[in-house]
C-alpha cells in the first residue's frame, strides 16, 4: 500500500475535495499526526494555484478559436472589471475558507483568472483562504474523531 502521506498529498490535489477530504482521511482513517496532515495538505492546496493559472491561461488561447467560448469568457471578465478594491479580495478569501467542496483553491483560482484579479494579491487571498480553511477542518476533524471514538468506545487519540 501507498505511503498515507503521499496519499493525503494526493487527495489534496483532487479538485473539489482538496484538503477539506485529505485532512479528515489523514487524521481519522489513516491515524496521522494531525500537524503533520495539516502541513501537508496545506502546502499542497498552495502550490497547486500556480498550475491551474497556466492551465486556464494555456485553454484560454486555444479556446480563442471558438467565437462562443470566446464570447461567453469575455463577458464574464468584462463583468468582472466593474469589482474594485480590496473587497473581492476578501471575498475571494473567505469564499476558499469556507469549508465545503466546490469553495477551495481550485474554484477560488479558477475565480481569480476568470476576473481578471491581480495574481499576487489573488494567490495572497487564496493561500489566506486555505489557511483558515486547513485550521477549521483540522479542528472539526479533531473534535468530531474524539466524539465518534469515544461514542463508540474506541481510544484513537
Amino acid at each position: 500500500m501507498m505511503d498515507p502521506h503521499i496519499l493525503v498529498f494526493l487527495i489534496t490535489l483532487l479538485p473539489w475535495l482538496e484538503l477539506r477530504a485529505s485532512i479528515p482521511i489523514g487524521i481519522l482513517i489513516f491515524g496521522l499526526n494531525p500537524f503533520v496532515v495539516f502541513t501537508i495538505a496545506l502546502v499542497a492546496n498552495m502550490i497547486f494555484y500556480f498550475p491551474i493559472i497556466i492551465g486556464l491561461d494555456r485553454g484560454y488561447s486555444y479556446l480563442m478559436k471558438y467565437p462562443f467560448a470566446k464570447d461567453i469568457i469575455d463577458r464574464i471578465r468584462g463583468k468582472g472589471e466593474g469589482i474594485r478594491g480590496k473587497n473581492k479580495y476578501i471575498a475571494l478569501m473567505l469564499f476558499v475558507a469556507v469549508p465545503l467542496p466546490v469553495t477551495g483553491a481550485w474554484t477560488g483560482t479558477g475565480i481569480a483568472w476568470l476576473l481578471h484579479m491581480d495574481r499576487k494579491k489573488a494567490f495572497i487571498a487564496i493561500a489566506g483562504g486555505v489557511s483558515i480553511a486547513a485550521v477549521l477542518v483540522t479542528a472539526i476533524s479533531l473534535i468530531a474523531g474524539e466524539v465518534i471514538f469515544n461514542w463508540l468506545g474506541i481510544s484513537k487519540f
